[in-house]
């Protein structure tokens, strides 16, 4: 799957923010492609409203984040066969099974080698799947 970063984005953005928290910000660029890594919706955020439907992808500076669809469009609407789907506490989280272990997003961006070796392999995967 695919999206790129619609043109309003930075508006729509500032519109999904969570009642009372800080706007969001995002490092991603207005017109670029992105390969998405996983989907999730949260009834809870800290970022976003209830039930903005997030995206998970690497933006401009290479670390992982989870944007908010509202602010592209999809370019491509292939799910990839490695993404499984599991409701967890008012989440439903349509994510790789690497995802799925504890702490993944954290030992990621600790740089923990062999997270980020299973990220860099789950990204040779998505991005050659053409």
């Amino acid at each position: 799957m695919r999206v790129k970063v619609i043109d309003e984005w930075e508006s729509v953005l500032a519109g999904l923010g969570a009642e009372g928290k800080l706007k969001p910000r995002l490092s991603v660029t207005r017109g670029r492609e992105y390969t998405v890594y996983g989907l999730s919706l949260h009834e809870n955020s800290v970022v976003y409203r209830a039930g903005v439907f997030t995206c998970q992808l690497v933006g401009d500076h290479g670390e992982m984040i989870f944007a908010p669809i509202n602010i592209f469009s999809v370019t491509d609407q292939e799910f990839p066969n490695c993404w499984r789907i599991e409701i967890r506490g008012g989440s439903v989280l349509i994510w790789p099974d690497i995802f799925f272990r504890e702490f993944f997003f954290d030992d990621l961006s600790d740089g923990v080698p062999e997270c980020v070796a299973a990220f860099r392999q789950l990204q040779s995967q998505l991005e050659n799947a053409d």
